[in-house]
């Protein structure tokens, strides 16, 4: 993967995006496709978040790390407190996508969940996406999305990061048209773009991605908080719930977690027995339980 600077007349090639989506970048018509969540995550890097003025496009380069996270999208947010991406890529061109939920770790508790797959854009693939975003100019640009004048629903966060600098473009109901031309005008190039991304997730040429394979992470982020857990998830008066098979206060960016103390799959949602005190749904502590993707720092 070579990895240089793009200029302002970057060829677009997101075309090629929608002719190889096999007809439809719809995110509901995968198997694995996600459920409406709403609201907002943090954005996924320690970068600073600086003026549009401040980084032309003509200054754009990708990371060096090729283990950077290069872009994202969210869309809402996860029922439990640890965010993670509808689609990652990096700067190599892997694409890490949930296929159980759009969180990843929060299956029905009794089932045997396939957390992530990992998919290698090609040169051409990588290529393709980035064009669009820069000639779009969401690398450098905070563009205004102006209000859709409704409630109650949720919002979309796309996050692109260059080597120096980090745009995220955050905007409530996106679906919606916005109330202003000019605002109205942003968010088609936006739902655009984040189509091309949910795209990825079943895409068949092979000219621009790999198959999708199982991600297996060596490390796992583990979190734990004080919280609501529903032990009866499907109704039928039995304890769901997984109980933390582990210390409570096992936690930290990159655990080394023994797999052998769970039954299934890893990544989930857990409650401390010790902590229950009511039947159905009450106050316990709470432990998550998510890969440790490539760009996570296990310093922190």
């Amino acid at each position: 993967m070579k990895y240089r600077t793009l200029p302002a007349s970057f060829i677009v090639a997101s075309s090629l995006f929608g002719l190889a989506a096999c007809g439809s970048t719809d995110s509901t018509s995968t198997p694995d496709a996600p459920s409406e969540i709403t609201a907002l995550p943090p954005v996924a890097t320690d970068l600073p978040v600086v003026p549009a003025t401040d980084v032309p496009v003509e200054v754009f380069e990708l990371p060096r790390d090729p283990d950077a996270l290069l872009m994202s999208v969210i869309i809402g947010r996860p029922s439990g407190q640890t965010p993670v991406n509808d689609i990652s890529i990096t700067a190599d061109g892997r694409v890490f996508i949930p296929v159980d939920r759009p969180q990843g770790y929060q299956p029905p508790p009794a089932t045997e969940p396939k957390p992530f797959v990992v998919r290698q854009l090609t040169d051409a693939g990588l290529d393709a996406i980035v064009s669009a975003a820069t000639e779009e100019r969401l690398f450098s640009a905070n563009l205004e999305y102006d209000d859709a004048g409704i409630t109650d629903q949720g919002f979309t966060t796309v996050t692109l990061n260059s080597q120096t600098t980090t745009i995220a473009h955050h905007v409530y109901a996106l679906e919606f048209e916005a109330d202003s031309t000019a605002g109205e005008a942003n968010r088609v190039i936006l739902r655009s773009f984040v189509d091309q991304l949910l795209s990825l997730r079943s895409m068949e040429d092979h000219a621009l991605i790999g198959d999708a394979v199982a991600f297996t992470p060596a490390t796992w982020t583990v979190a734990s908080y004080e919280g609501w857990f529903d032990f009866d998830v499907d109704g039928d008066g039995e304890d769901d719930g997984r109980t933390w098979p582990l210390a409570p206060d096992l936690v930290g960016p990159c655990v080394d977690l023994d797999e052998s103390s769970f039954d299934g799959a890893v990544a989930g949602q857990y409650y401390v027995a010790e902590t229950k005190s009511g039947d159905e749904r009450s106050q316990v502590t709470v432990v998550e339980v998510v890969p440790a993707f490539p760009w996570v720092d296990c310093e922190s």
